[in-house]
């Protein structure tokens, strides 16, 4: 019957044991969820911002190339004037909005969302 009591100690002694040596263990693994879960929040409400931004900038460009249309459609008649001076502003006209074009294009925003 000692025998038995001697076990049971043992046992209970190796289940203290492996308690105190996990215990710190899992505190900090529980400070590293606590953390990783506000990290988490933040990335999360970042990715919001992100589509908030996405949607201005989507709106931005369709608004501009919007006004840049008609400019683009008059310079085009100005390029068939016989006035040489008027088919090269036309020209600059032409060559300017096709740049703003392209920058707008540039300005596409892009990411995992898209």
């Amino acid at each position: 019957m000692q025998g038995l009591w001697c076990a049971l100690a043992g046992v209970a002694a190796g289940v203290l044991g492996a308690f105190l040596w996990f215990r710190p263990r899992l505190a900090a693994q529980r400070g590293e969820a606590a953390t990783l879960r506000a990290r988490l929040a933040e990335l999360s409400a970042a990715r919001g911002q992100l589509a908030e931004l996405r949607q201005q900038v989507s709106t931005l460009r369709h608004d501009v190339r919007g006004v840049l249309s008609p400019a683009l459609l008059v310079a085009d008649g100005l390029l068939n004037h016989a006035e040489p001076k008027v088919k090269r502003a036309g020209e600059v006209i032409v060559r300017t909005v096709e740049r703003t074009s392209e920058r707008l294009a540039e300005l596409k925003v892009t990411g995992p969302d898209k």
